[in-house]
């Protein structure tokens, strides 16, 4: 989803409503730009890494190693497309 909400419409009224008004919207794109300071991906990878270097050793049968490490590699993924995707937003507000 994008930050911009532009993909929600009437599935999500209150969210669309709440956005349309332009108090909310400028409160809405200052709380981002705030996130923005605070969201570092490296340092979230790096924390990442460091519990899954505590969990790996209890992961029991339920949970391979290489899902586990693919779901780690993921979650960093993902990390590192929205902390992008939120400063190309914001850079562009």
């Amino acid at each position: 989803m994008s930050f911009d909400k532009s993909s929600i419409g009437t599935a999500w009224p209150l969210i669309r409503y709440v956005l349309d008004q332009p108090e909310y919207l400028a409160r809405y794109n200052g709380m981002l730009k705030q996130t923005l300071s605070l969201f570092d991906s490296t340092k979230l990878a790096a924390k990442y890494q460091s519990l899954a270097a505590v969990r790996r050793p209890h992961l029991g049968s339920e949970v391979t190693e290489a899902a586990f490490a693919s779901a780690v590699q993921a979650l960093t993924a993902i990390t590192r497309d929205r902390a992008a995707a939120l400063k190309t937003y914001v850079d562009a507000l």
